[in-house]
C-alpha cells in the first residue's frame, strides 16, 4: 500500500526527464570534436601536346615545296630563239628558291610570291658600276640547251604586267671580280651581253633557262620587242623595259619580272615618257643616247625599270625622249650628247601616262638641272658613259 505522502508514477516521470535533458557530463565523457574532411586532391597537370610553331610550319611548307618542285622540272628546258618548252610561274620582280616545276606556263598574278632572298643593288651611294649595263644588242653568245635544275642553273620568267606572256630579248651579263665574264669565266669586252636569248609570245612561254652560269652575280635586262614579219623589232609598243640586278645562280634559283603595260591613248597603262633638253655653253645641243635605271629596290611588287634611247638604233640624227619607261618609280637619267659629253641627273620621278620633263644646263661654272621645272636636282659631269 503507498503512503500518502509518496508521489504518484505520473508525477515522476516528467521530474526525471527534465534532469536528464539538463545534466552536465564530465569532460571525459564529451563527445568528440567533429572531424574535418581531407583536402581535395588536386589532379596532376594536363599534358600540352607538342604543336610547331608557324616558322616550323613554314620551313616545312618551303621544304615540301622545295622536293615537288625538284621532282617536278623538266630536265630538257632550253632556249631557242622565241623562247623555250617551259613555262613558269609568273612574278613580280622577286627572287625565289625552288621555282617549282618548269611544265607550267600558265600565267597566275593573283598568286602571291615568297621572296627568300634579296637582292643585292649595284649602288650604294647614287653611283652605279659602269659595267653592270650593257646597251647594245650583241646576238651571241646565247644561252644554250640543259636542265634548269644544276648547280649554276638560273631561271628566269617575263610577263607582262597584265600577267600574259610578252615577246622580249632577255639578255645577262655576267660579273666577276668588276668584269664581265662568259659562260665559262673567260673576259668579254664590255659592250657585249654575256648571254642572251628572247622570248615568243606567240608560243605561250613565260620562263628561259640560263644552265650554266659562272660563279659570278648576274644582271639581268628585258627589252620588250614586236615580232614583225619573222623578225624582232628594235622596241615595242606593248610594253616597257625592266631589270633586275645582283642574282645569284644555285640549285631552284629563279628571277620573275614584269614587264609594264605601255600607256594606251585612252589613258590607261604603267610607263610615262621623260622628255630632255641639253643646253652647252647656252645653246641647245643634240642627243644622241639617253638612259634610264630605276632606283627601286627589287620586291615581290616592284620590278626596277629601265629604258634607253640610242639615235644609232633608231637610224635618227638625235633623240629627245625615252618612251615606255616604267611608272611610279625615280630614276637615274643619263644623257649623252653628239660631242659625247655624259651628264647624269637624279632622282627623275615617272607617273604613269604622264611627261616628265628634264632640262640639263653646262656651263663652264658647272652643271644644273630640272625636273618639272623644278630646280636643284643633283646634276653631274662624267668622263665616261654609266652604261
Amino acid at each position: 500500500m503507498i503512503g500518502a505522502g509518496v508521489p504518484t508514477a505520473d508525477q515522476c516521470l516528467p521530474v526525471l526527464f527534465e534532469k536528464l535533458l539538463f545534466v552536465k557530463l564530465p569532460p571525459s565523457i564529451k563527445p568528440p570534436p567533429p572531424v574535418k574532411p581531407p583536402p581535395p586532391v588536386k589532379p596532376p597537370p594536363r599534358m600540352r601536346l607538342w604543336r610547331p610553331f608557324p616558322a616550323a610550319v613554314s620551313a616545312l611548307a618551303i621544304a615540301g615545296s622545295l622536293v615537288a618542285g625538284c621532282a617536278g622540272a623538266d630536265s630538257s628546258a632550253n632556249l631557242a630563239a622565241g623562247g623555250d618548252r617551259s613555262g613558269g610561274e609568273p612574278g613580280t620582280g622577286s627572287v625565289v628558291t625552288g621555282a617549282g616545276s618548269l611544265g607550267t606556263a600558265r600565267a597566275r598574278q593573283d598568286e602571291p610570291t615568297t621572296v627568300t632572298t634579296s637582292p643585292r643593288r649595284v649602288w650604294a651611294t647614287g653611283e652605279m658600276d659602269p659595267v653592270t649595263t650593257t646597251t647594245t644588242s650583241p646576238t651571241e653568245p646565247r644561252a644554250g640547251d640543259g636542265p634548269c635544275d644544276g648547280e649554276q642553273a638560273l631561271r628566269v620568267t617575263v610577263t607582262g604586267s597584265d600577267g600574259l606572256p610578252i615577246t622580249a630579248q632577255i639578255s645577262a651579263d655576267f660579273t666577276k671580280d668588276g668584269k664581265k665574264v662568259d659562260a665559262t669565266g673567260q673576259p668579254i669586252p664590255e659592250d657585249q651581253y654575256s648571254q642572251t636569248t628572247f622570248l615568243n609570245a606567240a608560243s605561250g612561254i613565260t620562263q628561259v633557262c640560263f644552265p650554266a652560269v659562272p660563279h659570278a652575280e648576274v644582271y639581268l635586262e628585258v627589252y620588250p620587242k614586236d615580232f614583225v614579219d619573222g623578225a624582232y623589232t628594235s622596241r615595242s609598243k606593248v610594253y616597257g623595259s625592266v631589270m633586275w640586278h645582283g642574282v645569284w645562280a644555285g640549285p631552284g634559283q629563279g628571277v620573275y619580272l614584269r614587264a609594264p603595260l605601255a600607256c594606251r591613248p585612252e589613258g590607261r597603262g604603267k610607263t610615262g615618257t621623260v622628255n630632255v633638253k641639253a643646253i652647252v655653253a647656252g645653246h641647245e645641243t643634240p642627243l644622241r643616247r639617253l638612259v634610264a635605271w630605276s632606283r627601286a629596290a627589287g620586291s615581290a611588287k616592284v620590278t626596277p625599270g629601265f629604258a634607253v634611247a640610242d639615235a644609232s638604233q633608231y637610224e635618227a640624227p638625235e633623240v629627245k625622249r625615252i618612251e615606255n619607261v616604267a611608272s611610279d618609280q625615280d630614276y637615274l637619267l643619263q644623257a649623252q650628247t653628239a660631242d659625247d659629253k655624259v651628264l647624269t641627273v637624279s632622282p627623275v620621278p615617272v607617273k604613269a601616262c604622264e611627261d616628265t620633263n628634264v632640262e640639263v644646263d653646262l656651263t663652264g661654272s658647272g652643271c644644273s638641272a630640272k625636273v618639272n621645272d623644278e630646280a636643284g636636282k643633283d646634276c653631274k659631269l662624267l668622263t665616261k658613259p654609266l652604261g
